[in-house]
């Protein structure tokens, strides 16, 4: 999943779904020992279903860049259409907003 290769294994898990106000996958970090933690949640995140970018939605703005993200960013765009590639920057231009709610 691209929210945990941007984040390097946290050793949580995801869930969520897809937005349609924003139409990104909005996922909520879970930490697997909230007793011990003291918090079930961990982030929330918003993924790019076009590009693969993963943005931090507790820190307005922050898009990730890990080697690993990178990787299957690249992946994802060798299987655009040649209609796909020329919007690249468009479709990487999104945002998804910061609103978890």
């Amino acid at each position: 999943m691209l929210a945990s290769l941007a984040l390097s294994n946290t050793g949580g898990s995801f869930e969520g779904e897809l937005s349609p106000r924003s139409g990104f996958y909005i996922f909520q970090g879970v930490n697997p020992d909230s007793e011990r933690e003291g918090s079930v949640t961990f982030g929330f995140f918003a993924v790019n279903p076009w590009t693969g970018d993963v943005w931090d939605m507790w820190d307005c703005g922050k898009r990730f860049n890990t080697p690993a993200l990178r990787k299957a960013q690249a992946v994802i765009r060798k299987r655009f259409t040649a209609d796909e590639a020329k919007r690249y920057q468009e479709l990487r231009d999104r945002y998804p907003g910061c609103d978890v709610g």
